[in-house]
């Protein structure tokens, strides 16, 4: 008899302890504008742009901040993020990406093709590593019905 006793009150308080916590998780959910946000970190990236520098630090970071044309999925395969999809020609030099419609920046503002090469091509500096990595980029066009080159 005492032994249920115990156990009718730790079943208690263990149903008390989760709706509590469920309660504060959802709470912490909830979106809200402003604030400070404070990420733990090793080290100190030499820059957040990671067009400047090829630091995996910044890489890391960049990828919380930034998002790109496609994302990796848990398996590790090319998963569209701000592109629906793409095709290539048949001579493999010309990439068409369709952009995602809607995409706002914090500012309120519709991402349109011509973002999307800015940030594609702001590596083409001459201090970029990107120059020298991908000097294809620098052909990049942004149009409604022309292909990037």
């Amino acid at each position: 008899m005492r032994s249920t006793g115990w156990v009718r009150i730790l079943a208690g308080l263990s149903l008390s302890s989760a709706l509590a916590l469920g309660a504060l998780a959802g709470a912490a959910e909830t979106p809200r504008r402003g604030g400070v946000l404070r990420v733990g970190n090793l080290g100190e990236p030499p820059a957040l742009d990671a067009h400047w520098t090829t630091a995996t630090i910044t890489e890391v970071l960049a990828n919380h901040i930034y998002e790109g044309l496609y994302s990796l999925d848990a398996n590790r395969r090319p998963t569209p993020m701000l592109a629906e999809g793409h095709t290539v020609s048949k001579d493999g030099l010309t990439y068409t990406f369709k952009l995602r419609q809607g995409v706002k920046f914090h500012n309120g503002k519709e991402m349109t093709a011509d973002d999307v090469v800015a940030s594609s091509t702001a590596g083409a500096s001459s201090r970029s590593t990107a120059r020298r990595c991908s000097p294809r980029w620098r052909r990049c066009a942004a149009s409604t019905d022309t292909p990037w080159r």
